[in-house]
């Protein structure tokens, strides 16, 4: 359990980080991805 509770900040920090890049990937992708695979 020690382990697990030292784990979940830095995991929190990095979806924090990479919560920005995360976008710019998905609006860069899913613009080619959309006539291949609607997603609605």
């Amino acid at each position: 359990m020690l382990t697990h509770r030292a784990l979940v900040p830095p995991l929190i920090r990095v979806q924090l980080r990479m919560a920005p890049i995360r976008r710019r990937i998905t609006r860069a992708t899913v613009i080619p991805v959309l006539p291949h695979r609607p997603l609605r």
